[in-house]
């Protein structure tokens, strides 16, 4: 056999090794990818939990009476719960009413332990 025929091809080493880099390149990437629809579905739930919040806060801001927190609810598999607490800032002026901090959050109903979004506003409630 000559020398030029002998050197025209991969040897079986070669080809076993390139197939090992390939294998652990795929074995890098494909969970990245395959986690990407659980990423996604996270997004989502945390945006709707957000968009709860803030919409039970507004809601609840006009029309409850302060002495009845913490209210609570659910819809969907969702739950919230919005609680109120003194601002310890800037005293009132010429008892013209008090600040008060609400907290809105949202979790989803089957997992009570994880609040997905926490939202904080500050009122004037007047008397």
């Amino acid at each position: 056999m000559n020398r030029l025929a002998a050197d025209g091809g991969f040897s079986l080493l070669e080809v076993l090794v390139a197939t090992l880099i390939l294998a652990l390149t795929f074995s890098a990437i494909f969970p990245i990818f395959g986690s990407a629809p659980q990423r996604i579905a996270d997004t989502k739930a945390l945006a709707f939990a957000a968009r709860l919040a803030a919409t039970q806060l507004e809601q609840e801001v006009l029309r409850t009476a302060w002495d009845q927190m913490p209210i609570q609810g659910g819809q969907d598999g969702w739950a919230w719960e919005i609680s109120g607490q003194p601002f310890d800032g800037e005293p009132a002026l010429d008892g013209a009413g008090y600040p008060l901090i609400l907290t809105a959050n949202a979790w989803k109903s089957d997992d009570p332990d994880r609040v997905l979004a926490s939202l904080q506003r500050i009122v004037w409630v007047t008397e």
